[in-house]
């Protein structure tokens, strides 16, 4: 108890407060302590959770206790613990199995991965072929590519119309977290594969970031932009600037260069900047152009630029801008600090100020606080100080500088326009001007955001700004507030605010100003004594009374010169009769008490001392964007003298002592008080407090060292007897809510809040994160970054009041709650309990523990020694009962405890425990098991009641303890039960078999011989009496009993009887996995002739249980394959039944009614109904397996495409259906290498199909296939050429359905740069739209129809749709070679039908997509084209 308490003061204390500001051999001390304590034997889990949470501290991580605790001891672990570990855990790495999770989450702990070149082959060189070999054999691939393609296929897009998505869960999708760690550590390196493969990713999902663009896959795209920057920065900083350690440095043949970097910017560039739009927001992109523009400014600022420039001038798209304007605020620092890659970065930043001021809009909210925070952050970065003689002045000035020191002058005119733009917020901002005469007054939540950040804006230019330039300001916010009266709860809130912010950058030139002013007016208005007494008070009173509770809020030093003014007011204004003028007053009060009581920083300038210096000695240009110094941060402190003390203790005496004898007196019946007067009364008291909570002495009284308090005394006490306004007016709720208030105040507060305390910090995190410069450390942050942080830290030592006893007044105050928790009202007590629990939250007040003595530690180390020594004995008991076991190979049977202290079955009952006795006797008693019987027959809910895995696990414990001593009482109710057919009847017998199979696996053999004579006629019954409503908890029932237990094949042969038990067995294979080959391939031979079922429900079980059989074929590295049944195997049997069909050309149509039809069938009609159960075990095998039977699949594909229907309709029959299914999940498959010239041939022969439908679901195949295994593609040039020939070819093909698709196909190809526009497309294109056509004259005049030959219209038209596809592929950008194909397109508008069409479809398509940045794409054309351009575009007008 000792130790703990060290430890536990430690980390609620010291390290809390100080972080780990000790000695390096104190350090190695604690650690070793901690380890020691950590590792005690049955320690109790609250105090080992204590010390592994110091400890991971101490290692220098904080998150995940225990898991982190192993990561961040990995560095010090021996040299041979690699191989230890695969020993122990490389058993459990089988794919089939749970365990293979298990093992992999072992590893990813406990694996060290920063071992020194030097022992590589005692590190990862004994694990990683081993694990990329199951990595690649299951549903992966090898090389860059293989990562790469599954990379994107796990993201999940969306391609094509017809595309049916595999369910999540079952694509194995990558968590973005582990792709960013991946790929940013592979990035470098002398091949560069890995940024060529990141190009070639992003190149081909750019178009999705477009903000036109939305679906569930989007927030993985924003995360993988998001993160894969920040991954980089912090690899780029543990390379380059992070301070060297013991551990393994990185070698600097494996650093990142800069050209690396630069193609890494390069490569994310486009896609961030079009995520900025996104639907999702905004954050994700800003975050990641911060980081970003951190390595490579220059490449990432002025794009983001030329699109925050337009966004400002315009009016009617409020969402880019504050898209934009979000993410200048992301790389605010980079752009202001400028540097040697972005010198004229700083240049920027005044014109965006100015040009940022009209988004201070009282008629949008979201755009007026991101103009707030953008002003904010460029003004804390910058001293607002005018440069401009500098440039007269100064000789050694850079061109940028002179040209900054330039636009300096016009500071001042931005600071006085900001301040008109919130002038008129202000005024626009009244409750005359926002409310309803019957609305609230109070300020909203919008109103209230709207406020802060005018107030922290305003105060931020304040601080920056120069002593000139502040007098201006000074002078223009006294005139508008002292010449304006304005109403306090919204507009006089804000102007208050902005008088504050000036009085706390200069307090006494401010003070000056505004204090004579407010007292003279409040003394003026108060001169008649009736105003005591008004209901309501002149709004200029309260007005004055605002302002002046406002600007005291300052240097509690510079309010002294004022202090005989103030008291003044506030004895003349605390008992005003009006609530609002008498809690004004009581601001006053309270900011008079906390500036003159509490310590703070002064100042909060970005520059130490301020900006009044002469130019020649200090010039604030150099200094724009510079971080603070740490180490030299030079704070001015307000700490209370001993004169700001008297005269806290003086207002104390004046204002708080009588309210107090005052509010005695009434409680003793003496005085009369109205219900206003006591809650007035007690206002005052509680914001006495509250100002100068921070120096008043620590509550008086007698130590108490018991902690166990009686709860028989409920008696108030708190120097006052509130006892009598529970009695008299309890229900006077106003009243007691503060009396609580007062005695959580009491018992807590020491300065600040502890609310307030965790919202500064959560916004202080914010800034930080916003503004932080992780590429050169973590300390990098600006100077009143800085300074808030040790505010806090300051806060935070005020708050943790530790070593403060526990004392009688503590004791009576918990009782005053205690009674007042007691009260009729529901408001009281919960206000009360919410003051007990953060009381009981805080740790304070604590008891002081008297030291151990001499003896006591004495006598402690002899029970350690002792139970060491008993320790050492066990130990070596199990290791020789491990090597008797090993020679004698009965290893399996000590994995349990020895026989002789194995529970003994079959017990007597005079040989049971009382407890067991009681067990006994009701299971054995038979009225018992009757009754509870009928009850676990009830149906609770109908059709609703699921099998209960409790009641399963209530008879798998009886069986378990207690043998077989309960089953004759219970086999007469079973056999009675499993005759019934009762949806609740046949649940309830089917819990108690499982929990009897599962509660019998430690019987005797003889005892389960008799068991399973009783079981099988039993089950066998059931599975007749079983329905719809009854089969899920039949297979349940068998799924669960089947649960770490080998089958024995006699005791579910029985199952193979009926056909409709297949859901029934499929749960109980299922849990088999790979162990049961041979009753795999007895139901596959079983079920193989029952596949020309005609049932849709029998179909999809078959499938589903096919799924399950020849799930387990797959080929293992290192091993032999398995023993169960083979997909070529079966896929061959099944094609020779599907022979009929496949050797006819034309389309196959479904003539099967769903019934069972009596005699004879021919072998057409019975491959279709093959065929149709062939397609269900396809769909649902797609996913669930572990690898994409390929070679079996192309010997399908043909036939499918036959099948399959071209337009997306419902009203399709099944088999269509299912057959479209089919294709789309597997066009999603992964493809090896040298699958893909297996794939193509048979491509290729379908395109040449005489049915259209095949030749047009070839190309949709192709898209969706060739997407999804990308890289694989690109990697294969051949593969490349015969898809480019493969897709030209069909776009010649005489059906006008498959030409267009193939145009679709073509242009998603040239979309995701699998293939590219060049030269010689483009003239193939061009040569064919030059294909001539009949004119109108020369055609035959007598024929009805038109007749142009139809290989040249086709021609004709397949260069048009060509031009169309590389048109449609650049749907957000104008590449150099589109302007003249746009001509081309044009020359072919009037031509005849089904060209005419497709060229206005294109330019309608290309205008809808192009018109949001239309100013911008114009550029590429020549006056010329835009000219032809527009009349082809606009509409010609109705009137012309």
């Amino acid at each position: 108890m000792f130790l703990w308490h060290i430890t536990t003061g430690i980390k609620l204390w010291y390290i809390r407060l100080y972080g780990r500001k000790f000695s390096k051999e104190d350090h190695v001390l604690f650690i070793k302590l901690l380890y020691e304590l950590v590792t005690i034997p049955k320690l109790e889990i609250s105090m080992m959770q204590g010390f592994a949470r110091l400890l991971v501290n101490l290692l220098n991580s904080v998150e995940n206790i225990l898991k982190t605790l192993v990561k961040s001891c990995r560095p010090y672990f021996p040299e041979d613990a690699t191989k230890e570990m695969l020993q122990e855990w490389r058993p459990l790495l089988c794919p089939f199995d749970v365990t293979m999770q298990k093992a992999i989450s072992y590893f990813e702990l406990f694996l060290p991965t920063t071992l020194p070149p030097a022992l590589h082959q005692k590190g990862f060189k004994l694990w990683f072929d081993e694990l990329m070999g199951l990595w690649v054999s299951v549903q992966n691939l090898p090389g860059w590519e293989g990562i790469f393609t599954r990379i994107l296929r796990s993201l999940n897009l969306p391609v094509g119309s017809s595309q049916v998505l595999v369910p999540r869960y079952l694509t194995n999708a990558y968590d973005i977290g582990h792709i960013v760690l991946w790929v940013s550590s592979m990035l470098g390196g002398p091949s560069k594969q890995t940024q060529k493969q990141l190009s070639g990713l992003f190149n081909s999902i750019t178009s999705f970031f477009h903000p036109s663009n939305n679906g569930r896959w989007l927030m993985k795209l924003m995360k993988l932009v998001q993160r894969l920057p920040a991954s980089v920065v912090r690899r780029l900083h543990r390379e380059r600037y992070k301070k060297q350690t013991w551990l393994t440095p990185v070698p600097d043949s494996h650093k990142l260069t800069d050209q690396d970097i630069t193609d890494f910017v390069e490569s994310m560039k486009q896609p961030v900047l079009l995520a900025m739009f996104s639907k999702t927001g905004s954050l994700d992109a800003a975050q990641a152009l911060q980081n970003l523009a951190l390595m490579r400014p220059e490449l990432v600022i002025p794009p983001l630029l030329e699109k925050t420039y337009p966004a400002m001038e315009t009016l009617t798209e409020p969402h880019q801008l504050t898209a934009t304007l979000s993410c200048v605020i992301g790389v605010a620092r980079s752009l202001v600090s400028g540097g040697k890659r972005f010198p004229e970065g700083p240049k920027h930043m005044l014109p965006l100020l100015m040009r940022a001021l009209p988004g201070v809009d009282p008629n949008d909210f979201s755009k007026c606080m991101i103009t707030f925070q953008f002003i904010a952050t460029f003004s804390t970065l910058v001293p607002l100080v005018d440069c401009s003689s500098a440039v007269h002045e100064r000789d050694d000035l850079t061109e940028v500088e002179r040209e900054l020191c330039s636009v300096s002058a016009e500071f001042e005119d931005f600071v006085l326009q900001f301040m008109d733009r919130c002038f008129a917020l202000i005024e626009s901002s009244t409750l005359e001007q926002t409310r309803e005469e019957t609305e609230t007054e109070k300020m909203t939540h919008l109103e209230s955001l709207v406020e802060l950040g005018l107030s922290s804006t305003f105060s931020t230019i304040l601080t920056q700004c120069s002593k000139d330039i502040f007098k201006v300001a000074l002078e223009k916010v006294f005139n508008f507030a002292t010449t304006n009266i304005f109403e306090t709860r919204v507009a006089g809130k804000m102007v208050a605010d902005m008088c504050r912010a000036a009085c706390k950058c200069h307090p006494a030139e401010s003070l000056k100003l505004f204090v004579p002013h407010c007292c003279n007016a409040i003394t003026q208005l108060t001169v008649n004594e009736d105003v005591l007494r008004e209901e309501e008070l002149d709004k200029a009173l309260l007005w004055n009374l605002q302002l002046l509770s406002e600007i005291t809020r300052v240097d509690g030093d510079k309010l002294l010169p004022y202090r005989e003014q103030c008291v003044k007011i506030l004895l003349r204004t605390l008992h005003l009769k009006f609530k609002q003028g008498y809690m004004l007053s009581c601001n006053l009060l309270h900011h008079l008490l906390r500036s003159a009581s509490l310590i703070y920083p002064t100042e909060y300038c970005s520059i130490p001392g301020g900006f009044n210096k002469p130019l020649s000695e200090y010039f604030p240009i150099k200094d724009w964007g510079k971080p603070g110094d740490l180490w030299n941060l030079n704070i001015h402190w307000h700490v209370p003298t001993s004169e700001e003390k008297a005269f806290v203790f003086y207002i104390l005496d004046t204002i708080l002592q009588p309210e107090l004898v005052k509010l005695q007196r009434h409680a003793n019946g003496e005085l009369e008080m109205p219900r206003d007067d006591i809650l007035q009364s007690l206002t005052i008291v509680q914001h006495c407090l509250m100002g100068s909570g921070s120096i008043l002495p620590f509550l008086d009284g007698e130590r108490i060292t018991d902690l166990l308090v009686s709860l028989g005394e409920t008696a108030l006490y708190t120097g006052v007897d509130y006892d009598h306004i529970l009695k008299n007016s309890e229900d006077d709720t106003k009243s007691l809510f503060l009396i609580i208030k007062i005695i959580g105040d009491l018992l807590q507060f020491r300065g600040s809040y502890k609310h307030e305390f965790d919202s500064r910090w959560k916004s202080f995190n914010l800034v930080k994160k916003s503004m932080e410069n992780r590429l050169h450390g973590r300390k990098q942050h600006i100077r009143a970054l800085l300074i808030d942080r040790v505010m806090l830290q300051q806060e935070l030592r005020k708050l943790t009041v530790e070593g403060c006893e526990y004392k009688t007044i503590h004791r009576d105050l918990l009782r005053d709650l205690l009674r007042l928790s007691t009260s009729t009202y529901s408001q009281v007590p919960d206000s009360s309990l919410e003051i007990a629990l953060q009381i009981m939250k805080s740790k304070n007040p604590t008891t002081n523990l008297p030291l151990p003595t001499s003896e006591e530690i004495e006598k402690g180390v002899q029970l350690q020694q002792a139970k060491n020594i008993d320790s050492v004995q066990k130990y070596e008991r199990l290791v020789n009962n491990l090597l008797d076991s090993l020679s004698k190979r009965n290893l399996k049977l000590t994995l349990y405890a020895p026989v002789e202290e194995q529970p003994k079955l079959g017990l007597k009952r005079e040989d049971m425990t009382e407890m067991e006795q009681i067990i006994f006797d009701h299971f054995s008693d038979p009225k018992f098991i009757e009754q509870l019987i009928k009850f676990l027959s009830l149906e609770d809910r109908k059709g609703k009641d699921k099998f209960s895995p409790r009641r399963f696990c209530l008879f798998k414990g009886l069986f378990r303890n207690f043998d077989d001593a309960f089953l004759p009482v219970l086999r007469p109710h079973l056999e009675r039960l499993v005759a019934d057919s009762h949806e609740s009847t046949q649940r309830c017998v089917a819990e108690i078999v499982a929990g009897l199979i599962r509660g019998s696996k430690h019987w005797t053999f003889e005892k389960v011989e008799k068991l399973w004579e009783f079981l099988c006629p039993l089950i066998r019954t059931a599975l007749t009496n079983i329905t719809v409503e009854t089969y899920s908890d039949w297979g349940t029932c068998i799924a669960t009993a089947c649960c770490s237990i080998l089958v024995v094949q006699r005791q579910f042969s029985l199952l193979f009887s009926e056909f409709s038990r297949l859901y029934v067995l499929q749960g109980g294979l299922a849990q088999q996995e790979w162990r049961v080959p041979e009753l795999l391939h007895r139901l596959l031979q079983y079920l193989e002739p029952k596949l020309t079922q005609v049932y849709k429900n029998v179909r999809e079980r078959i499938g589903s249980v096919l799924t399950y059989i020849l799930m387990i074929d797959v080929s293992l590295p290192n091993t032999r394959r398995t023993s169960s049944p083979r997909i070529s195997d079966f896929t061959a049997r099944i094609l020779v039944r599907l022979k009929p069909l496949m050797d006819v050309d034309e389309e196959i149509q479904n003539h099967i009614v769903e019934e069972n039809g009596y005699g004879e069938q021919d072998e057409r009609t019975q491959a279709i109904k093959l065929l149709k159960t062939v397609l269900k075990w396809l769909m649902a095998s797609a996913g669930r397996s572990f690898s994409t039977a390929v070679p079996e699949q192309l010997q399908l594909l043909p036939l499918l495409f036959k099948i399959a229907p071209v337009e997306n309709d419902d009203s399709y029959d099944e088999m269509k259906r299912d057959a479209k299914t089919c294709l789309s999940l597997m066009s999603q498959g992964l493809l090896y290498p040298q699958q893909i010239m297996l794939v193509l041939p048979v491509l290729k022969e379908t395109a040449g199909s005489a049915s259209w439908h095949a030749r047009y679901t070839v190309l949709t195949y192709l898209q969706t296939m060739v997407f999804y295994n990308l890289f694989t593609f690109l990697n294969n040039k051949e593969a490349v050429h015969d898809v480019r020939w493969l897709v030209l070819k069909l776009l010649q093909d005489e059906q006008l359905e498959v030409r267009e698709m193939a145009a679709t196909t073509l242009s998603g190809l040239l979309q995701c740069n699998f293939l590219t526009m060049d030269a010689p497309m483009q003239t193939h294109f061009e040569n064919l739209c030059k294909t001539r056509l009949p004119k109108k004259r020369k055609r035959d005049p007598g024929s009805v129809v038109d007749t142009i030959p139809p290989a040249d219209l086709v021609k004709r038209h397949a260069g048009v749709l060509g031009l169309s596809a590389c048109i449609l592929s650049n749907p957000y950008d104008v590449p150099t070679w589109m302007p003249q194909l746009l001509m081309d397109l044009s020359a072919h508008l009037n031509d005849t039908q089904p060209i005419e069409m497709t060229v206005k479809k294109t330019l309608s398509n290309f205008r809808r997509t192009h018109l949001d940045n239309w100013q911008e794409h114009k550029q590429q054309f020549t006056d010329d084209q835009l000219l032809v351009l527009t009349d082809l575009l606009v509409s010609p007008c109705y009137y012309a």
